[in-house]
């Protein structure tokens, strides 16, 4: 006999999806507290507005619990197995998951997390085995398989389209570095605004109130991210919220008005790709680039660049690029940066973010088609294939192998594919497979996702092993009631699906 349907959610304005990822090995425990403070300021901040006109919906991957937080403001919270916070699929997942509880007009994603500015986004923690643990060692290729790069969350928001049935309307970054043209190449199509900032952003506080109220506001997604990025600026015209920066610049960007900046783009990095190979004929150029770097070594500003290069003969085309930057960006802050691997030795130590770049995750990037990247990979050293090696110890302790020439061929081979991420990624896919048969099993005994709220964590004993999760759901449901009355205690919404689709699946499989 078929089930009955479940009764459909009410459709309201805007739904805001919240990616926060904590589970980043170069956070640690500090960065479980902050996002746990934060998720207080998120709570606060949805219950504080009408919740008619907007649905908030949270994903949490915490470093220090098993699990993985599903939340919808005011309503509920469910406990996912634990995920690769890495892999877009995951991300689609969230955005899935997002769509069934909180079908909405329009959309709005927040990010929260490191970044590696072009080069990606997260990093969760590798993969643990006996065979990964005696190859994972301190390698820039080994993160390229454990960080969402441009192009996954390109995939996973072009995804997002056939269950949301829509773009992404905005996607707000509270990640450093990603006001880039790498970034607005990259998610044209895939998302209408981006507000990000070119400078390194402090990982504590955002008015998530204000922001919520002013979405609430605005039906209309262009006059709703010009909201968002005026609240950003009155944010962090106070000293306090900079943390002793001197400032935290935000941009607003339109991708749609990105085709206007490819003609100049492409005309400057044609000449520049020659001249600056040219020898010490080419040091006025490559001055030009090292000079016009602000936030890091490695992100050149663009507009600082075109006032530069004017001097050397591309007044023309640096003109035009202006114009079409002014154009692309909404906000009164004008900055966004492009990428290049910085020339001279002392910055590239210094640099956050060349310390992260590899050649083949730039390389696959959509701004390549301007030949931009003929200037930005300049400067970077090619990586020589690695002498056989012989391994006279796990190398745990972070210390390098010993290479000789008569290594065997075996040790040899999983270098390789360490240093490409393949191991790391079927390891990941692996843990994925078992994870998904498990759920299914689980859901067959009856055993699924369940809805939790403070009395049935506190009966299982999860709220006494995590600690401060019981108490986040203490402070929501006590909030809703002083603030909203009985009306906003917390309902159990309808349980989420454990397994993937059958449609996901196929798009997994067309995807590969």
């Amino acid at each position: 006999m078929p089930k009955a349907p479940q009764q459909a959610r009410a459709r309201r304005p805007w739904t805001v999806m919240i990616y926060m990822i904590a589970d980043d090995p170069a956070g640690g425990a500090l960065l479980d507290q902050q996002a746990n403070r934060e998720l207080d300021q998120i709570v606060h901040g949805a219950l504080s507005v009408d919740r008619d006109r907007l649905y908030v919906a949270v994903q949490l991957d915490f470093r220090s619990q098993p699990d993985v937080w599903r939340r919808v403001i005011g309503e509920g919270a469910w406990l996912q197995p634990e995920s690769d916070a890495a892999d877009p699929e995951t991300l689609y997942g969230f955005f899935e998951w997002a769509q069934r509880m909180c079908p909405a007009d329009r959309y709005a994603l927040i990010l929260w997390g490191h970044s590696r500015g072009p080069f990606g986004l997260f990093t969760d923690a590798p993969f643990s085995s006996s065979l990964s643990g005696l190859f994972a060692k301190p390698d820039p290729w080994t993160y390229v398989a454990q960080t969402l790069t441009l192009k996954e969350l390109r995939s996973a928001l072009r995804h997002a389209r056939e269950c949301l049935n829509q773009e992404v309307d905005i996607v707000a970054f509270k990640d450093c570095f990603m006001s880039t043209l790498e970034t607005a190449y990259e998610l044209r199509d895939a998302a209408t605004y981006l507000i990000g900032s070119p400078d390194i952003v402090p990982i504590e506080g955002w008015p998530y109130a204000q922001m919520f109220e002013q979405l609430a506001r605005q039906p209309e997604a262009k006059s709703a991210a010009k909201a968002l990025v005026k609240e950003l600026e009155q944010y962090y015209s106070v000293d306090a919220n900079r943390h002793g920066r001197t400032e935290v610049p935000f941009t607003l960007m339109d991708t749609s008005k990105l085709s206007e900046v490819s003609e100049p783009l492409r005309a400057i990095a044609t000449t520049l790709t020659t001249e600056t190979a040219r020898g010490t004929a080419g040091e006025p150029f490559r001055k030009a680039l090292t000079t016009s770097t602000k936030a890091d070594p490695a992100l050149v500003d663009v507009i600082t660049m075109c006032r530069k290069i004017k001097r050397h003969g591309l007044k023309q085309p640096a003109e035009h690029l202006e114009t079409a930057l002014a154009t692309m960006t909404l906000s009164d802050d004008k900055s966004v940066s492009l990428f290049c691997f910085p020339f001279a030795k002392k910055d590239q130590k210094e640099s956050i973010v060349a310390h992260h770049a590899t050649r083949p995750v730039y390389s696959e990037l959509a701004i390549v088609k301007t030949g931009w990247d003929g200037v930005a990979l300049k400067a970077m050293p090619h990586v020589e294939p690695p002498a056989p090696v012989t391994y006279h110890q796990d190398h745990r302790d972070g210390s390098s192998p010993e290479y000789s020439s008569s290594g065997a061929l075996l040790p040899v081979l999983l270098e390789q594919l360490q240093r490409q991420g393949v191991l790391e990624d079927l390891s990941r896919k692996g843990l994925d497979v078992l994870r998904r048969v498990l759920a299914n099993l689980a859901q067959e005994a009856a055993l699924g996702r369940q809805f939790f709220d403070g009395e049935s964590l506190k009966e299982s004993g999860f709220a006494k092993e995590s600690g401060f999760v019981a108490d986040m759901l203490d402070k929501e449901s006590g909030f809703a009631a002083r603030v909203l009355g009985p009306a906003a205690r917390m309902q159990p919404a309808h349980q989420p699906r454990v397994a993937m689709t059958n449609a996901a699946r196929t798009r997994k499989k067309r995807k590969n």
